[in-house]
């Protein structure tokens, strides 16, 4: 899928109102100023799987999207072995997100690999306009990595995410200032956190912000409770050449079996 659409809100793919689907082994990518998402999906949609895609340079990468007058919601669906890169670094691109995840519940998203983007992804329910969109909720997200992308995980509860697990994910950034992970007040209660490795070194000030207060990466992990931080360490994740996109772990990796045991016995 290449430069499809015209106009600044056109999308490479697009799946609407789709049960028992696939979108495997494809690539989407833009070269010009123009469109939105690589995939985007709208609607009401459910057992899905979303597997082995190479999305790049465009203004977003997969978009599971509220925005619609009627309700939406998109169930059960399987996000794995993507490649979100580069997104939002054409001139004239103004979001440049991995993923936009929007009433996603009981869904596993895991062994993807995003960098290089203007925006991490968002878990959240519906904007200021739509329909009685559902919250997201019920997601596993494990395995994930997550390099040099502005604003790392943002979790949102005032838009309606809650009961969603992190586990397992590398998140890292060399820019001095950014977060690496933002849980607000709304979506911290029921969300679990545990056995990531976050490394911010060039930023000595906060990155994570949870529970509508601002931390340092040390802070953070010393915890005003004992829910902040279970299993998570602050630790060079020793890729093999992650500037040349080779985020393979060198045999000293503090990554390495260092998770939490999710079921999962592959890696992307």
């Amino acid at each position: 899928f290449k430069n499809n659409g015209n106009g600044g809100t056109s999308h490479n793919a697009y799946i609407n109102d789709l049960s028992n689907f696939e979108f495997t082994g494809n690539w989407s990518y833009m070269t010009v100023n123009r469109g939105n998402h690589a995939l985007v999906i709208h609607g009401a949609c459910s057992t899905g799987l979303i597997a082995n895609n190479l999305f790049e340079t465009c203004n977003n990468g997969l978009g599971i999207n509220d925005g619609y007058g009627n309700a939406e919601y998109y169930d059960q669906l399987t996000i794995r072995n993507n490649i979100n890169r580069l997104h939002g670094t054409v001139s004239g691109q103004s979001q440049g997100q991995a993923m936009e995840l929007a009433c996603l519940t009981n869904s596993n998203v895991y062994n993807n690999l995003h960098y290089s983007c203007n925006l991490g992804y968002n878990i959240f329910a519906k904007r200021a306009s739509g329909g009685a969109d559902v919250s997201s909720s019920g997601n596993t997200f494990s395995h994930e990595t997550l390099y040099n992308v502005v604003g790392g995980v943002v979790v949102s509860g005032t838009m309606g995410a809650t009961n969603n697990v992190f586990q397992n994910m590398i998140i890292m950034s060399t820019a001095a200032t950014g977060n690496l992970l933002t849980v607000d007040a709304l979506a911290y209660p029921k969300t679990t956190v545990r056995n990531l490795l976050l490394w911010m070194p060039n930023n000595s000030g906060n990155c994570i912000s949870w529970n509508g207060t601002n931390y340092t990466l040390d802070a953070w992990l010393a915890g005003p409770n004992t829910s902040l931080g279970l299993g998570c360490i602050n630790a060079d994740p020793l890729f093999v050449n992650a500037a040349a996109g080779d985020f393979r772990l060198q045999a000293g990796s503090p990554a390495k079996l260092a998770g939490y045991n999710s079921g999962i016995t592959t890696d992307f």
